[in-house]
């Protein structure tokens, strides 16, 4: 990316690995606000959440290929009091790490006393110029995770290049998806199946009765981790068995870019408001 062109205050976003990376130039009020010590606004202020936020990240939609890439950069940024690798810039993955929402920049009128830059567009989340989590009326939330940080790298003054410097190893993870099945709770377990393509536990979970439309909060639904990470019969295995979809299913089509999946679920939509 070019950043010659970014003014102070204004955000420019790229897509990196199938997902929205967000660049923020940050204004004046900005750069003094994170010169003041953290206080008590703040959920997670010094980044102690960071590997539980990972495995959020592996347990989710952001999916394995983009728990790894956290490692790169975000364990040395996060203990940095911008958490940037320049103070005039944040870079950051732009999705909410506790809801796999997005987020979007607020305009100023809307940021209030505690400067919250980045809102979660579902209404569940805001997070200053750093991209750390705000509390909520005071209470730190039930996970309370900071934003991610992609790997980046400049070169120049204003050349930013999200991504892997040549040579640069992925690290590896210390845990598998394998570890998140609970064995007592059969939906939790077919959702995770669902994500990870893992057709024998999805079969295995659904005959010991877990709920074909079961939701979870951070989760989805079953479809919803089978249109992110599994084959298309495996969509279509789950719809037969009884999985309907939501608005929700088809932002995940759209947001991973599935386009076969996500005019299949249009399909069925006209069918069933044409009944």
């Amino acid at each position: 990316m070019d950043l010659g062109g970014l003014r102070p205050g204004e955000v420019a976003a790229v897509e990196f690995v199938g997902r929205p990376v967000l660049v923020y130039r940050r204004a004046a009020p900005d750069l003094a606000y994170l010169k003041k010590p953290a206080d008590a606004s703040l959920a997670d202020p010094a980044g102690e959440n960071m590997r539980a936020s990972i495995e959020a990240a592996y347990d989710s939609s952001a999916s394995l290929v983009w728990a790894r890439l956290f490692l790169v950069d975000q364990p040395r940024l996060e203990k940095t009091p911008g958490r940037s690798q320049r103070e005039e810039f944040l870079v950051v993955a732009g999705w909410n790490p506790a809801t796999g929402c997005r987020v979007a920049l607020n305009p100023p009128s809307k940021r209030g006393k505690k400067l919250a830059s980045f809102s979660d567009e579902c209404g569940k989340g805001d997070f200053d110029v750093a991209g750390r989590r705000l509390r909520d009326d005071g209470k730190a939330p039930a996970a309370a995770y900071n934003l991610y940080i992609p790997p980046y790298r400049f070169e120049g003054e204003n050349k930013l290049i999200v991504g892997l410097a040549p040579g640069t190893p992925v690290p590896e993870l210390e845990f598998s998806h394998a570890d998140l099945y609970r064995g007592d709770d059969p939906t939790h377990d077919l959702i995770i199946a669902a994500r990870y393509d893992d057709a024998r536990t999805v079969e295995k979970a659904l005959a010991r009765g877990a709920d074909v439309n079961g939701f979870r909060e951070q989760d989805g639904s079953p479809l919803d981790a089978a249109i992110i990470g599994s084959r298309i019969e495996t969509v279509k295995m789950l719809i037969a068995r009884g999985a309907r979809p939501t608005g929700r299913s088809m932002r995940a089509a759209e947001f991973v870019g599935r386009k076969e999946v996500w005019e299949m679920l249009e399909a069925m939509a006209r069918r069933e408001g044409n009944r």
